[in-house]
């Protein structure tokens, strides 16, 4: 840190003392105005202090690890800003109607006072958990990777540069939230938004130029980080229901790699419950003076909440590429020697970016955006919590007391929390990651709430006892699954490994936190209108204004009064935005296809029509060899030659969906292997044969698919011309099978091919040609860019192309480029390269693809034999007809050890992985 740096940091708390001055001097000694600053915030401070209380520390620190380690997987918790719509035309008429001070208080207006109780609960547990918590954990790790060296000596121990990190930030916050109050809070994080914005974004931009720009860093990491949309299981994995989790097999509810199911359904639930119904976001729409200024501050809120996967995740990203191409060395600890980012270690990838790649002065103003992240949320979660404090829980024991005994309660209570959250901090620097560890306490307490109050306004019948029931039932799964969690988090005596594999409480642990959250959610719901059915109904007088259903006509009228035309059309513009952000970050995605088929050995004329009805089939996934279960008998077809199996005749069917989102899309099925003579239909429509059993194939699926709706492919195996194999060939769908999309402009199957013309200790020459298939019927002006990268992800070689593809065509490429100083490849060390096909149409980015090779210079000789790189090697091996065909034709996935004897080993077929 240069002074020029501490200079910018200094103008930053003076703003922040001139603004806390002027509060003060403004404020008045009540409860309206120190809780809700006397609602009279206009729009634009009410949409900033949305967002500035939002994207605090769990964004600079948290998501910005995340998208290092993730990439943008959690774009989708970012993409919620339609969820501030929802809070702005849904619920913010009744809160505004109501005039409540906090959420606990709008739920006893519609239920009880039990339910404001627990509510108020809940939210306290649930800011100690996660707001204070995570914002002073997030002060201490940028303290410690920004100022390493600082340290306080304090009663004979010394505190590291992490805690005093935590502590200044909590006591520079509290100063200024203790003070101003709602008011305080308010006006500095509009001030600090401004700050926030413009140092994450400098971010962003120093980042792309070190690096190269955006096409170097979709060059540099993996394509899926840049999906969206996570399989149900993990690429090259068994799913099972099973609770099992094995190297190569996986209950698909404990894969927690963002699967698209967690995503679809329990994201939203959080969303929801954040954005519209808790305090510490809803409390800056409370204090505006009217419904119509609440609305367009949400409105606006909403417009900002677009921003983070460009100025937090983006930057992630841009640490992970840095480190792995050598660009940046300071951020070479974030990733270990294969170039994979290591979890714990990209928790600090935001605040080393500004240590490692901003010049001075910039870099005093981002670290003064830092702490403005990191003030103005811990600031939010305080001022929330003395509000439930003392307004739902102190003013219900104490009612008669004054308006200045309420505030000073309230300060204390911030105090107490603290302090309490200070605590907690040892349990997070356990947990997977800060982001991580949020998103999962959150998805536990946030289900029931979510589930009372979205009932609650648009189900009349639902009544107080059921509202408390569900209240309870769900808080209650939530914190035993806390408490399971915990004691792995914190590492604790005999649970350093978690517990014992296959018990009750390791299948509880190892659930997707987003599955046992839509868990929660199920049961919520059930709960509340079973019991309230099971009573009387609410009576109709004090439903008044409270549902949709018993809102009078004279409300009705003055919230449409609130908007006008300009306020519809500024929601839609954000709800085309996040449509716009969800293509933009749709790209090519390959999902595997082996799991849940239907199969049945023999001969069924119509199984191939959509109709058909196969509930009478067996379940199984892929791979899968028929042949093998069957008994071994020297009469089959096959003879001693062919594994003395039967063969015969085999139907599988699938049924899928397709997104509606990838309409336009280009969409094929791959099968690795199939012996043999396969015939293939989707929806009764006829693809093809492929007799050969040894040779991968490949179906367009486009022109028959439908979308949203129910898909069928079937496909016909013949193994029943018998003998035709001289060695044991299996018979079914015996490897992987794939799905396919992407964008009508794509690199075609196998579409790269390269070759090494010449090899030198000082270069190698790299030949790429690339095959560019263009579905559409125009000719498509694109640029073809490749980037070679080594074993460690640094970049070694790059070359740019322009081309025209006819309309309906295949065309080929050819790029040279030279990679200096190669390490070859060799028996002792198969050292591979790695090169990135970025294909781009104009500005946007159509396919990408990835092609692993090495560098070689082999001759045959025929006085003396084989040469690898000059040397002379000499061929040993066998003439392998059928991979381990023993273990039967599936026995690349299938194959475990077991009972059949095999010199000193022993090996046990297992004839497919079928459920």
């Amino acid at each position: 840190m240069s002074g020029l740096d501490w200079l910018f940091i200094g103008l930053y708390f003076l703003l922040l003392l001139g603004i806390t001055w002027w509060v003060i001097r403004r404020g008045q000694d009540t409860a309206a105005d120190y809780f809700l600053a006397s609602r009279n915030l206009g729009w634009f401070i009410v949409g900033a202090s949305i967002f500035a209380s939002n994207i605090g520390s769990e964004h600079l620190v948290g998501l910005a690890g995340a998208g290092a380690t993730s990439g943008v997987a959690l774009a989708h918790y970012e993409l919620h800003a339609w969820c501030l719509l929802v809070l702005a035309w849904v619920f913010v008429p009744f809160y505004m109607r109501s005039m409540v001070y906090t959420m606990p208080e709008f739920l006893e207006r519609r239920f009880s006072p039990g339910a404001r109780w627990v509510l108020s609960i809940i939210s306290l547990v649930a800011y100690v958990l996660t707001k204070f918590a995570v914002g002073i954990f997030a002060g201490g790790v940028v303290f410690a990777t920004l100022l390493p060296e600082a340290h306080l000596r304090l009663f004979g121990a010394t505190l590291s540069a992490f805690w005093v990190g935590s502590v200044a930030v909590v006591a520079l916050t509290g100063i200024y939230t203790i003070a101003g109050g709602m008011r305080g809070v308010a006006y500095t994080d509009a001030a600090q938004t401004i700050v926030l914005i413009i140092g994450s974004v400098l971010i962003t931009v120093f980042g792309l130029a070190r690096l190269g720009g955006w096409h170097e860093l979709r060059a540099a990491l993996p394509s899926d980080m840049f999906n969206l949309w996570k399989p149900l299981i993990p690429a090259g994995m068994e799913g099972t229901w099973a609770p099992v989790r094995e190297t190569s097999r996986i209950a698909w509810y404990f894969n927690d790699y963002f699967p698209w199911l967690g995503m679809l359904f329990c994201a939203p639930i959080v969303g929801l419950w954040y954005w519209t119904t808790d305090q510490y976001i809803v409390q800056r729409a409370l204090g505006a003076p009217n419904e119509q200024q609440a609305r367009r501050g949400s409105i606006f809120a909403a417009y900002l909440k677009l921003l983070p996967v460009f100025i937090f995740i983006i930057p992630g990203m841009l640490a992970l590429a840095l480190a792995r191409t050598g660009k940046a060395p300071g951020l070479a600890g974030i990733v270990d020697a294969s170039g994979n980012a290591i979890p714990d270690a990209a928790q600090a990838a935001f605040p080393l970016m500004v240590k490692s790649i901003l010049p001075a002065g910039i870099r005093g103003l981002v670290v003064a955006g830092l702490l403005a992240a990191l003030m103005s949320s811990l600031a939010g979660a305080f001022n929330a919590c003395s509000t439930l404090f003392t307004m739902d829980i102190y003013q219900k024991l104490r009612p008669g007391v004054t308006q200045h005994q309420l505030v000073w309660t309230g300060r204390v209570a911030t105090a107490v929390m603290v302090l309490i959250g200070l605590l907690w901090i040892p349990v997070i620097q356990g947990g997977r990651g800060l982001y991580f560890y949020l998103q999962g306490v959150q998805a536990y307490l946030a289900p029931p709430i979510f589930t009372v109050f979205f009932f609650g306004v648009f189900l009349k019948r639902l009544n107080a006892q059921g509202a408390l029931a569900a209240l309870v039932v769900g808080f209650l799964l939530g914190v035993f699954r806390l408490i399971v969690d915990t004691p792995v988090s914190l590492q604790l005596g005999t649970l350093g490994h978690g517990y014992a594999p296959g018990s009750f409480l390791w299948i509880i642990n190892n659930i997707y936190f987003q599955y046992y959250s839509l868990f929660i959610f199920i049961v919520s719901a059930a709960t509340m209108v079973i019991v309230s059915y099971l009573t009387p109904a609410p009576a109709a007088d004090r439903l008044v204004g409270l549902t949709y259903a018993t809102v009078t006509p004279e409300q009705q009228q003055q919230s449409r009064a609130s908007w006008t035309r300009g306020d519809v059309v500024a929601s839609a513009v954000v709800l085309v935005l996040i449509i716009a952000l969800l293509l933009l970050l749709a790209q090519r995605q390959t999902q595997n296809f082996d799991h849940a088929w239907r199969f049945h050995l023999g001969d069924v004329p119509g199984a191939q029509e959509t109709a058909f009805d196969d509930a009478g089939w067996r379940t199984l996934d892929l791979p899968h060899d028929w042949s093998i279960e069957g008994e071994f008998s020297e009469q089959n077809p096959a003879g001693v030659a062919g594994g003395a199996l039967p063969g015969g005749i085999g139907w599988y069917r699938k049924t899928f969906t397709v997104s509606a989102a990838d309409s336009g899309k280009v969409v094929f099925v791959d099968f690795d292997g199939v012996y043999r003579n396969s015939e293939v239909w989707i929806n009764g429509q006829y693809l093809g044969k492929r007799p050969y059993g040894y040779s991968s194939f490949r179906f367009e699926l486009t022109p028959h698919l439908r979308y949203r709706a129910r898909n069928v492919i079937a496909v016909r195996v013949d193994n029943s011309q018998q003998p035709n194999s001289r060695w044991y060939s299996g018979s079914g769908i015996y490897r992987h099978v794939r799905l396919v999309t992407t964008g009508p402009m794509h690199v075609d199957q196998w579409g790269t091919y390269i070759t090494t013309p010449s090899v030198s200790d000082d270069a190698s020459r790299i030949s790429i040609r690339t095959m560019l298939r263009n579905e559409r019927h125009v000719e498509q002006p694109v640029v073809l860019n490749t980037v070679v990268y080594d074993s460690a992800g640094r970049e070694v070689a790059a070359v740019s192309t322009m081309g025209r593809i006819p309309g309906d065509s295949v065309a080929e490429l050819v790029q040279d480029l030279t990679i200096a100083r190669p390490v070859p490849w060799s028996l002792e060390r198969p050292y591979l390269y790695r090169a990135v096909t970025l294909v781009r149409c104009g500005n946007r980015l159509c396919d990408s693809y990835t092609t692993s090779f090495g560098v070689r210079a082999f001759v045959f000789r025929a006085d003396s034999g084989f040469f690898l790189n000059g040397r002379h090697v000499k061929i040993r091996g066998v003439c392998l007809h059928h991979d381990l065909a023993r273990l039967s034709g599936n026995s690349r996935s299938c194959g475990r050890w077991g009972s059949t004897r095999f010199g000193r080993r022993t090996i046990r077929p297992r004839p497919s992985c079928s459920t």
